[in-house]
């Protein structure tokens, strides 16, 4: 969740702490998946590709919720298509990277999709910063 761009709320509900606390769980969380533990024997490879799914599933997740404002704000306030299809399609693009990585049986098909999701990003994050 982009906390930046709360920082002006007069006050911070409980929902919304909750929200940040469940978001900031699941990026610790699938970080301490990301690399195998010292007692582990397995290759850091082989590690890796036993656990992208729970990973990948879990930033998909925080990503998610911290779409629901947005997604509730372009309903309730409606929103100019010339805003809401940049940013459905952008997210679309932005998640079948990510579930493309998460279900590929490759390691190169795998890399591939991070490595794009992660140009994809940054590129978007560029042009509309």
């Amino acid at each position: 969740m982009n906390a930046w761009a709360y920082r002006n709320l007069p006050d911070i509900s409980y929902l919304l702490a909750l929200v940040v606390a469940l978001v900031a769980l699941l990026y610790y969380f699938a970080a301490t998946q990301v690399f195998p533990k010292a007692a582990e024997k397995d290759t850091l490879d082989h590690h890796i590709m036993e656990n992208r799914r729970v990973v990948i599933f879990c930033v998909l997740a925080s990503n998610v919720l911290t779409q629901i404002p947005n997604a509730i704000s372009a309903f309730s306030t409606p929103w100019p298509m010339s805003e809401v299809v940049p940013w459905a399609g952008l997210n679309f693009i932005y998640y079948m990277l990510l579930g493309v990585a998460a279900l590929a049986k490759s390691k190169a098909t795998v890399g591939g999709a991070v490595g794009l999701a992660i140009l994809f990003v940054t590129g978007v994050t560029l042009i509309f910063a």
